[in-house]
This record gives structure tokens, C-alpha cells and sequence, in this order.
């Protein structure tokens, strides 16, 4: 201790005499101590370091650009294995404690979460999901990279520990978001053990015994030498570190879980604690410094580590960017593009290309590009000054002027008007006001008053302008005219549709749109602004006549007069395409004569066009991804945004592509950046959260509390974790913030099981999964056969075998197999695995269908079974085509499956399903009647649940109870209900989710944090998935059986 304490003295002597003083390191992660609790581990800036226990001067193990994390000792002290995501994903690699190369141990693109290590050293267990939906556990032989899964469980398993004896293995299971605070429900953390005997190279498991009941979240178990058990829990509260009972007969479950008590008492969060494996310190996080604890007796002691360290990357970046333009507009003369990259504006020669200019340089975001009609000036949003405020800019001297000045209501898309005297814009977050600014007074007007104004278009005149608004009262979306300086808007669609995407043809004539019909089909439609000529009466034709003689004459006539006829406006409007799919972004030619639009028709982007009078469809090119279509003045160039962010033109009639190639320059701060992103998400929510309480938390406190911790940010996946702590706060489902920072291979499925126990040579088949690549006639494996070699290299049950799978999906492998593990007789197979969503949808498909078959067998064939996936429109699709063709007629009672259902929104739709109610009979002589309305359903029915059915998937079962339409079944669900959408932040690759809609019931309760209860409550048990049995669905079954009238069954329900 007193070498530790000089060796301090020392560095911050020589630290001040060169006029640079120290200061503790924070945000320190994933603490370990070593053995004798004389040293830690942890994570900083994104390596493993070491560092005396008593604090001090640490140092740094490993130098990566990957993000390196949960380092943990092994039991002699030697090593540290830990995680890194150098591959693209968390393998877990080993290194001497001293430093050095690091070696890989595991190999597969899942994520495998380091664990601990097992009381004699041999064993690593580890949580990964690659062979389940779920993360499972597993056991790594250190020396040869065997693995052997222990578990097989429907819902999530992590944070495995050894027991100091080795007869034990505490993980937990289930939780939400590590970075949550308070959340209470079905989808919580509890604390299990699972017994384990390893004899040599057998291992046997025995039946695992759930430790704690709280309903809250139980984390990261650890046990004692002394028998106790040690975790974090918030069951008073703030999340603390807590102890009972861990062995003695009888003595698991409630009865050792009253006898729980709390060992700190913090005011806020305890995360990642540490055992010595002598059992007399703890190490954990709090605070966002690493605090240790004498588990004898004694306070837990903040530690002071400094850890000066050079950054692994350049701060500033120099980039030379040839795409990832988020948005572009070509300039009314046709001769400049600009664009934004990174949030900055760029422009360059719309003919040539080339070097672009920058026009602005800040590190907040700019967005919202639109030019001037003398093509001089851009106006746009920006962030720069703390809120979405509307600027323009002078394209050649950069001159900036700020338009807008509202701090609490954030500013979007302004529109030039045609005049150049004005900027029109929406006001406020959900369109709350539609207004204008004159760019060379100031003034302001407010032309019309939302909420949920959409997008807007100016009349070529700018005498008007249209506008969408969504009704609250029955959630429509219409489009509005309304008059330049305000006025009383017109409703001029007044369709029970979504209408919107609103483009105003030039000659004034027609406004085009796109509107969202039938079968969430969206299509194109023209409205006429005025009424064919047959409809005027000649009077008034020649009154319009002369006075356009009359404009000609006198040279007023600068810009087409748009007339508008709103008498029965709503009338004149017309379908323009009628396709299968769905049109996508649309521009109108600058004759007005044409609507080109995009499409995915099959299985490719295309560009199609069509006249705007109507009539046939043209393909113009397929295999194109295109956005934002903006046509040259001549009409002869069709400009759009490709997918990598590249702008791209289709030269017309030829129909050739060609491409806009720029150079846009920049130098990037990426410490300024990531503070941005930072205050950009925190201003998201500060402005949307759908709770203007946000949920009872001091928001502006909670920024400052976090804020400061970005000086000890390097790492993205580090500030990812910084945000996320933030975004706990609230205690909210639909947060989350992430994105990709590295990538690597991913492993192929062959589509089949393996026998854990078998350790070699070669692997065996134990199970073919139906429709995979095993099952079929040209590459088929068979049950008890060996896989001896993949593509030339032998593999056993070990993590090479996944290694020889790496980037091997959708490419022909060669296999070699026989019936007996030897080369003797074997045969070559060619089989092209699948990647991992291939994989889970046969899984999936394979585990839908065992329940088809569960309840067909159970009910002798009387009960129907329908499970929803999610809550999407294709998903809805699938459910009407089981609906009708196997229930309605054929069955007599229906389960609706929504367990695992994430969420969407058909709720609406399929409540109007199960609510059709018969009204009459009609019936031709002689022949049985038909139902009115058509294929009615008023027989029995449950819905079941469990803790992963969330958000729509919970409305919906809520909604079909209250409305009497049957029973529910299962366990409570997840208590997530929040409508959400996703923001690309500045960089272009991390996205952040904006919850913004809260879901009441009618007497007030919110369904947010609330959890639908089940009528019949039944637990699925980590053994129910391991045998095969589902008893949720066996509760649904007898249930509805109870419902029916006596009939014999082929087989008894238990």
C-alpha cells in the first residue's frame, strides 16, 4: 500500500512539473480482480487495463481499434481472457496477465459473452445465442476448444458464474436492458443455478432451481467461498449489491430469497461486481469510478486510478468522401448540385462533377436543403445553435443568416417560395404550426395550425400552398390548400386514407400525391385544380381568356397563375397507377406531362414513368435503387440519390444511368461529433418523449450527469453504453441507441444438430432441420452420420469446426461424410448453407408447425392454431390465409399465438376480423346458406402470451379481451407500449429510437410499464423447452376443449 501510495506521488509530481497535472480516469468497465485481490482488470477507452487494487497508476495490456471488454483472471492468476469484437462480433480471446498477443478462442459471428472461469481452470463458460434464438450457456475447454452447451431455453440466459466448489453454475435469466432502471414485470432478471458435474470428459447437468422472485431485475450473481450468493438488485430502490443464502438443503428459492440483504447503499447504480476468488474483496462499478468492498466488514472505498493514455485513433479525421450523401437538390437553373455529408453542405457542378465546394463547415448537423429560385442561395435547418433553427446560406460567399429564433419548438423542411421572398416551414415537433418568414424583413406569419402537419408544396404562382394534416379524430391524413398569407385551409381530399408526398405540378394545373388505399397499398393520384373545360360556362372562359391577353400584353406574367376551382374539389380526384406494389418516391417532368416514380415490383428497384392524363406503364431501368428524383429544367436528366449515397441521373429517352461523381473534403473531430450525437439525442427526447414528465426524471439534470463522461469516451461501443445509462433513466421501453463499428465473416448453417457428447472425430448428427440445406435430395445428411471435413479441413466438436464455416453462406461447400467416424467409405456431399436469418426463419418455421401439429393432435383436429410473428403487414397477410383457409369453416375453436412478438401495428385489423359479427343468411333453393357478412368467426378463442409479446403485441391481446372476443393465456406480457421511430444520427451509422406515442386504455391507465395479465397463468420453465413441452399452449388447448361440446380426442391433453 505505502509503494502504491508513492509511486502516486511520484506521477503527480513529475506530471505538474511538466505543467500537465492528472486526473482519475472514469467511466471504468467491466471490473475483475485478479485471485489474491491484489490487482484488477478492467476496460478503458476501449483496452483491458491493470491496476494495482488499491488504486493508483494502471497499465494498459492491449492496443486495438476493436473494443476489448469483461476481462477475468484465471483461478492460478496466469491469464486474462476477455472479449473483443475484433472479427465483428465478441469472441472470446486469451492472454498472458503480463500482456502480449492475444488468442482467439472462439469463433463463431455470434456473440459470445465471457462468463467466468471454472474453479480448476480447464472450463470457461460463456452465454451466446448461435445455435438458439436465445442466448444459451456453454462451457469452452480452454486447451482445445471443445464446447459443450448446457442449456436449452426460450428466453435469455447470461452472466454465468462458477461456484467456488464447481458443482454449480449461477447465470441469470430473462431481464430487460442492462442499462434500465426500475423496470417491475414478466420479462425481468432472476437469479438460477444450474448443477454441473464434469468427471474428465463427461459432463452432466442436472435441473436448474430458480434462486431469486423478485419482479424487478436481479443482476450478475457471484458466489462465495462462504456460501453466500452476491448480486445486484433495485428491490429498494437504486440498484445495489445484495447477499443470501446460497446452499443448504431446502434452503433455495422464496425461503433463501426473504433472507436477502442489501450490503451498499448507494444512491445510484452498482454494476459488473467482482469476486477475489479468496472471497474477502468485491470490485465493482459505480459512479462511473471502480469502488471495492471488504466482504469481512468495512466501507466499499472509491478508488483513484489514472490511466494517461495517447488516443488509438487521430482525433481529427481527414475524409475524402465519394458518397454517403444523405440528401441532395439541384439547383432551379440546373447548373449545382448541393448535397450534405456528415451533416455538412457541399456543391458541386451538376454536369461535370468533381471537387466540391464546401459551403458550411460547424460540427452540428445540417440538413433540409432547399435553393432559391435564383439559384443563388440555399436555405436550411441546422442544430448549431442548440435547436433546429432555419438559416440561409450564400452559396458563393458562405454568408450565413439565421432566420428562425424559437428555442422551444424545433423548425423543419422550409420551402422557398417561387416569388424568393419567403421561406415557409413547419413549426414545432409533430407539425404544430405551418408559418413563413420573409427572408429580407424577419417577419413571421403563421399560415396554418396543426398538429401533424406533414410535408407542403408552394403553387408555381406562390399565391398558395398545400399542405398535409392529420385528423385526431380518426386518424386521417388529408391534403389542405391554403391561401400564402393564411386564411381558412380546404379540405381537398376528404379521404378516409393516408394522402400525402405532395408534388404540384409546374403549370399549376394538378397537384400529384401518393395515397395509402387498399391492402396498405400505396399509390399515385392527380387532382385537377380545375374543372375540365366542358364544365365551364362560356362566360366564364372568356373572362379568363382576356385577361391572360391582357397579362401577355403588359409583360405581367412571370410565373404561371394557378386557378383553383374548389367547388366539389374533393371530386376531380384520380387514381394514376393501380400496381401490385408499392409506388415509392415521385417527381412530375417540367412540361407536366409525365410522373416518374420508384417501385420495387418483384424482387429489384426500378424507375417506371407514367403519363400524368393516364394510361400505360413504362419500365425505364430495373436493378436501380433510386431517392429524392429531382428532374433537370429541360426535363432531359432525371437526378436521383443511390443507396450508398451517391448521386446518380437517368438521361432521357435514352434511359441511360450516369453518375454525378464529387469529392467532398472534410476534416471530422470525432470527439465534437460523438458530443453531438450526444446532444442530438438528448434534444429528441427532451422535445418528443411521449411523456412531457418525462416519467418524473429532472431531464436537464440527468444531461449534466452524463455530459461530463464524454471526455472519457473513445471507444463508440463506450459512448453507445454512456447514452444507453442515460436513456435508463426514464425507465421506458422502445429506447435504445447502436449501430455497426466493425464487421467480419459470418458463419454459414448447414441446418443441422450436433451431439454435444460426441468430442471427435469429426462431429455427428444428431438432428436435420426441415427444409434446410441438409434436407434437401442433392445435399442431404442424415441422423448418426459424421461430418469429417469441411472444404478440405478436418473439424471436430470443437470451435474449429465453426471456424470452417466462416463466409460461407450461399457458396457451395464440400463435405465429407460417412456413416462411421473414420475417412474409410465416406462420401463427398455439396451443400450451400444459409446465413443466420435463413437459419432462424426455418427454425422458426419448424417450431410453428410442431405446435400445428400439438394442438391438432391434442383436440383431434377440432382447434385451429395461428402464431403471429410480428405485428407487420405481411404478417397479416400469412394470418389471413390461415384464417380462411384452415379456421373459418373447418375449425371449431382458435388459438392466436403472439408469445415472441415484438410488436408492429395490425392490432386494428385483426380485432376487425375476430369482430365480425353475423347479421343475416343468404341462400340459393336447395343449397346450404351463406353467412353475411362473409366468413364470419364467433367461435371460442385464446390469445396467448408471455413476456416477449410487447408494444402492438400487447395492445392487441388487451383490446381482444376488453372487447369480450375471448380469454388470454400465458404470463403477463412485457409492458413496453410506446410508439417509436428511429434517427440516423450525424455519422450516418448509429441509430436512435424517439418513443413519441403513449397508449391509454379508456379509463386512463397507461399501458406503458403496465403488462397485460393472462386469465390462465401459466409458467413456461427452462425444463418445458429442454423436453419439448409447451403447457401454455396445452392450458389453451384444454381450455377451449372445456368450451366445446363433448367429442372424442386422438390423444389426452396433460
Amino acid at each position: 500500500m505505502r509503494r502504491c501510495s508513492v509511486l502516486m506521488w511520484l506521477c503527480a509530481v513529475m506530471a505538474v512539473a511538466v505543467g500537465q497535472p492528472l486526473e482519475p480516469a472514469r467511466f471504468l468497465r467491466f471490473p475483475a480482480l485478479s485471485p489474491d485481490g491484489s490487482k484488477i482488470a478492467f476496460s478503458y477507452l476501449g483496452d483491458i487495463w491493470v491496476a494495482p487494487a488499491d488504486g493508483g497508476m494502471a497499465t494498459r495490456l492491449t492496443v486495438h481499434a476493436a473494443h476489448d471488454i469483461r476481462p477475468r483472471f484465471s483461478p492460478d492468476g496466469k491469464w486474462i481472457a476477455f472479449n473483443s469484437n475484433r472479427e465483428g462480433n465478441y469472441d472470446i480471446y486469451l492472454m498472458p496477465t503480463v500482456g502480449g498477443k492475444p488468442r482467439r478462442l472462439t469463433f463463431h459471428s455470434a456473440d459470445d459473452i465471457l462468463g467466468d472461469w471454472s474453479p480448476d481452470g480447464r472450463w470457461i463458460v460463456f452465454s451466446s445465442n448461435r445455435e438458439r434464438r436465445f442466448a444459451q450457456l456453454y462451457l469452452l475447454e480452454v486447451a482445445t476448444g471443445y464446447v459443450r452447451r448446457l442449456t436449452d431455453d426460450e428466453t435469455h440466459l447470461h452472466s454465468p458464474a462458477f461456484s467456488p466448489d464447481g458443482r454449480f453454475i449461477v447465470f441469470c435469466r430473462g431481464g430487460t436492458s442492462w442499462w434500465r432502471k426500475g423496470y417491475r414485470g414478466s420479462a425481468n432478471s432472476e437469479i438460477w443455478r444450474l448443477p454441473i458435474h464434469i468427471d474428465g470428459d463427461r459432463i452432466t447437468v442436472g435441473q436448474v432451481e430458480r434462486l431469486t422472485h423478485y419482479d424487478g431485475n436481479d443482476w450478475f450473481p457471484t458466489v462465495a467461498p462462504d456460501g453466500m450468493l452476491y448480486f445486484v438488485s433495485d428491490r429498494d430502490g437504486a440498484f445495489n449489491l445484495w447477499r443470501m443464502p446460497f446452499v443448504g438443503a431446502g434452503d433455495t428459492g422464496r425461503k433463501a430469497d426473504a433472507k436477502a440483504v442489501k450490503v451498499t447503499r448507494h444512491a445510484d447504480r452498482v454494476l459488473y461486481p467482482s469476486m477475489s476468488r479468496d472471497g474477502r474483496f468485491i470490485v465493482y462499478e459505480h459512479g462511473f469510478a471502480l469502488w471495492v468492498l471488504p466482504v469481512q466488514g468495512g466501507e466499499p472505498k472509491q478508488l483513484t486510478i489514472y490511466a494517461p493514455s495517447d488516443e488509438a485513433q487521430n482525433r481529427q479525421q481527414r475524409l475524402t468522401l465519394t458518397s454517403q450523401a444523405t440528401e441532395f437538390a439541384l439547383s432551379p437553373d440546373g447548373k449545382q448540385i448541393a448535397f450534405v455529408v456528415r451533416g455538412d453542405i457541399f456543391v458541386v457542378n451538376a454536369d461535370k462533377g468533381g471537387e466540391a465546394r464546401r459551403v458550411t463547415d460547424h460540427p452540428y448537423r445540417d440538413f433540409d436543403l432547399d435553393w432559391s429560385p435564383d439559384s443563388r442561395k440555399l436555405a436550411f435547418v441546422s442544430e448549431r445553435d442548440g435547436n433546429h433553427e432555419v438559416y440561409i446560406v450564400d452559396v458563393r460567399t458562405r454568408a450565413l443568416k439565421r432566420l428562425t429564433n424559437t428555442p422551444d419548438a424545433a423548425e423543419s423542411n422550409p420551402k422557398w417560395s417561387p416569388t424568393g421572398n419567403y421561406v415557409a416551414f413547419v413549426r414545432g415537433p409533430f407539425g404544430r404550426q405551418l408559418c413563413w418568414v420573409n427572408v429580407n424583413t424577419g417577419e413571421e406569419k403563421v399560415i396554418a395550425e396543426g398538429p401533424f402537419i406533414g410535408e407542403f408544396a408552394w403553387s408555381p404562382d406562390g399565391r398558395w400552398i398545400c399542405f398535409s394534416r392529420r385528423d385526431n379524430a380518426n386518424n386521417v391524413t388529408d391534403l389542405h390548400i391554403v391561401a400564402w398569407n393564411g386564411g381558412e385551409p380546404v379540405n381537398v381530399t376528404r379521404q378516409p386514407y393516408w394522402n400525402g408526398n405532395i408534388v404540384w405540378a409546374r403549370d399549376g394545373k394538378h397537384l400529384v400525391f401518393r395515397s395509402r388505399r387498399t391492402d396498405n397499398n400505396t399509390d399515385i393520384f392527380v387532382l385537377s385544380l380545375e374543372r375540365p373545360k366542358e364544365q365551364l360556362d362560356e362566360e366564364g372562359q372568356s373572362e379568363r381568356r382576356a385577361k391572360d391577353e391582357k397579362q401577355d400584353k403588359e409583360g405581367e406574367k412571370k410565373l404561371p397563375e394557378v386557378r383553383i376551382d374548389f367547388t366539389d374539389i374533393h371530386k376531380r380526384l384520380r387514381r394514376l397507377t393501380a400496381t401490385a406494389f408499392d409506388e415509392g418516391t415521385f417527381v412530375v417532368t417540367p412540361d407536366s406531362k409525365t410522373v416518374v416514380f420508384t417501385a420495387v415490383s418483384v424482387d429489384q428497384p426500378e424507375i417506371w414513368s407514367v403519363p400524368l392524363e393516364g394510361g400505360s406503364l413504362t419500365r425505364l431501368v430495373a436493378g436501380v435503387s433510386a431517392s429524392q428524383l429531382q428532374f433537370s429544367p429541360d426535363g432531359d436528366r432525371l437526378y436521383f440519390l443511390s443507396t450508398n449515397g451517391s448521386i446518380r441521373y437517368l438521361t432521357r429517352p435514352a434511359n441511360t444511368l450516369g453518375a454525378v461523381n464529387f469529392t467532398a473534403r472534410m476534416v471530422v473531430d470525432r470527439f465534437v461529433e460523438l458530443q453531438h450525437m450526444f446532444d442530438e439525442g438528448w434534444r429528441l427526447l427532451k422535445e418528443q418523449f411521449y411523456d412531457e414528465r418525462m416519467h418524473g426524471v429532472d431531464w436537464n439534470a440527468v444531461r449534466d450527469k452524463y455530459r461530463p463522461l464524454m471526455e472519457h469516451i473513445a471507444a463508440k461501443e463506450d459512448f453507445y453504453a454512456l447514452v444507453s445509462l442515460m436513456l435508463g433513466e426514464l425507465n421506458a421501453s422502445h429506447l435504445g441507441i447502436g449501430g455497426s463499428t466493425v464487421s467480419g465473416p459470418e458463419t454459414a448453417y448447414l441446418g443441422v444438430e450436433f451431439d454435444p457428447n460426441y468430442r471427435g472425430p469429426g462431429v455427428k448428427v444428431t438432428a436435420v432441420l426441415k427444409n434446410s440445406p441438409a434436407d434437401k435430395d442433392e445435399s442431404r445428411l442424415r441422423v448418426g452420420e459424421f461430418i469429417l471435413a469441411i472444404d478440405g479441413v478436418e473439424v471436430a466438436n470443437n470451435e474449429q469446426l465453426w471456424e470452417a464455416l466462416a463466409d460461407k453462406a450461399g457458396r457451395v461447400v464440400e463435405l465429407l461424410v460417412n456413416d462411421k467416424p473414420t475417412k474409410d467409405g465416406a462420401r463427398t456431399v455439396k451443400i450451400k448453407p444459409v446465413n443466420r436469418e435463413q437459419w432462424a426463419d426455418l427454425v422458426y418455421g419448424d417450431w410453428v408447425e410442431k405446435r400445428k401439429r400439438m394442438v391438432d393432435e391434442w383436440s383431434g383436429g377440432r382447434i385451429g392454431y395461428i402464431h403471429i410473428r410480428a405485428m407487420n403487414q405481411d404478417e397479416l397477410r400469412k394470418f389471413e390465409r390461415e384464417f380462411y383457409a384452415e379456421v373459418v369453416g373447418k375449425k371449431e375453436a382458435l388459438i392466436i399465438d403472439v408469445r415472441f412478438n415484438g410488436g408492429g401495428r395490425i392490432h386494428d385489423e385483426l380485432l376487425s376480423l375476430l369482430q365480425r359479427r353475423l347479421y343475416a343468411l343468404e341462400q340459393y333453393r336447395g343449397a346450404p346458406p351463406f353467412t353475411q357478412p362473409f366468413q364470419v368467426w364467433q367461435k371460442p378463442t385464446v390469445v396467448l402470451i408471455n413476456e416477449f409479446s410487447a408494444s402492438d403485441a400487447e395492445i392487441f391481446p388487451k383490446a381482444f379481451r376488453d372487447l369480450g372476443l375471448g380469454k388470454l393465456a400465458g404470463v403477463p406480457t412485457y409492458g413496453g407500449v410506446i410508439g417509436t421511430y428511429n434517427v440516423s444520427l450525424i455519422d450516418g451509422t448509429t441509430f436512435f429510437r424517439v418513443p413519441v406515442t403513449g397508449w391509454r386504455t379508456l379509463d386512463g391507465v397507461n399501458l406503458e410499464n403496465y403488462g397485460v395479465k393472462p386469465d390462465i397463468v401459466v409458467e413456461h420453465t427452462p425444463d418445458d423447452n429442454a423436453k419439448g413441452v409447451d403447457r401454455q399452449l396445452e392450458a389453451a388447448v384444454r381450455e377451449l376443449l372445456k368450451a366445446l361440446p363433448p367429442r372424442p380426442t386422438t390423444a389426452a391433453v396433460r
